[in-house]
């Protein structure tokens, strides 16, 4: 699995005071309709339906700044991390956790693409400096996700829906919605290379082309439920170190979400998603994860450490984002 943030450069990333704002009004997705109230408190935009929803979906953002060596830097608003940085709010499956479960450089993480998380952004209406920065690419790829992600957001009454209602329903949309790009695997079968520049890797691939393999349909699902206010995170297969799922808790209860099975209806395939719990499982793999270092401590857990005005350094993450 390959990474899609640079390496091998010193990095440190410093949550920091406001350095110039982002340019205001910047992002626009024209919509669906007008601001209109689904039998919540507030009013909900079906335009942005994550505004006014970041602290109830734990999604609330960090002001942070990339510095890369010689003086040079980046500036970018992004997800906070929620005290597990690489683990709950990083969209795709970290090395950390790898290297926690399996020892260094025995497995590797999908990386995180900026557009993945910068998408929910855009949904909540939060100005973005990378909106400065980024590439064309990138903007196209993040707006067109978000667009698919608000169609899902748009398609039922989120908010007011129990855990494990929202957990399977982002279950059944994909493994309804998504086909399995069986063509992929077997190009790599033939020539012994994977194209990792393929959209099928990513949730891009699952949610606007419809088609992915399990490392897009991961990071999909963690992204839909993660936009719903669940805890999730994208996990490695230990009998299998090319293949990745998700963990989801829903109600108290952690489940672990495969979906990238063929051959079997799409409400047979969640059924057996949500069949058992695995709370066990999950508490092994978060034991692991912070015993290697990268977890929080008693002390800090549910520390905003990412967060504007709270100077953090992480030089560990290694993490520069692509634009």
């Amino acid at each position: 699995m390959k990474k899609t943030f640079l390496r091998g450069i010193p990095v440190c990333l410093l949550a920091v005071l406001l350095l110039g704002r982002p340019v205001q009004g910047a992002l626009r997705l024209e919509g669906f309709g007008t601001v209109q109230p689904d039998g919540g408190e507030r009013a909900y935009d079906i335009n942005y339906p994550l505004q006014d929803e970041l602290e109830e979906t734990g999604l609330q953002y960090a002001d942070a700044f990339y510095a890369v060596g010689q003086g040079k830097g980046q500036m970018e608003r992004r997800p906070r991390q929620d005290g597990y940085y690489g683990l709950y709010n990083y969209f795709g499956l970290s090395d950390e956790l790898c290297s926690a479960l399996y020892g260094e450089g025995v497995q590797s993480g999908t990386g995180e693409r900026a557009a993945d998380g910068d998408s929910l952004l855009v949904l909540a209406r939060v100005p973005l400096y990378q909106e400065n920065t980024g590439s064309a690419a990138y903007k196209q790829e993040r707006n067109e996700l978000a667009v698919a992600i608000r169609t899902y957001l748009n398609g039922f009454s989120w908010r007011t829906e129990s855990q494990l209602y929202r957990a399977q329903y982002a279950a059944l949309y994909i493994a309804s919605n998504c086909a399995y790009d069986t063509s992929l695997y077997e190009r790599f079968l033939q020539s012994g290379q994977e194209d990792w520049s393929d959209p099928s890797f990513t949730a891009y691939g699952c949610l606007v082309n419809q088609k992915a393999v399990c490392q897009g349909i991961s990071v999909a699902y963690q992204l839909l439920t993660r936009a719903t206010g669940l805890d999730s995170f994208c996990a490695p297969d230990d009998n299998d170190p090319e293949h990745m799922f998700v963990y989801v808790r829903a109600d108290g209860n952690w489940y672990k979400v495969d979906l990238a099975v063929l051959n079997i209806a799409p409400q047979d395939l969640v059924n057996r998603c949500f069949k058992t719990t695995v709370n066990e499982e999950v508490s092994r793999v978060q034991q692991a994860f912070a015993a290697y270092g990268y977890g929080a401590g008693e002390t800090e857990r549910g520390a905003d450490f990412l967060a504007p005005e709270h100077l953090t350094n992480v030089t560990m993450s290694r993490r520069v984002r692509i634009y």
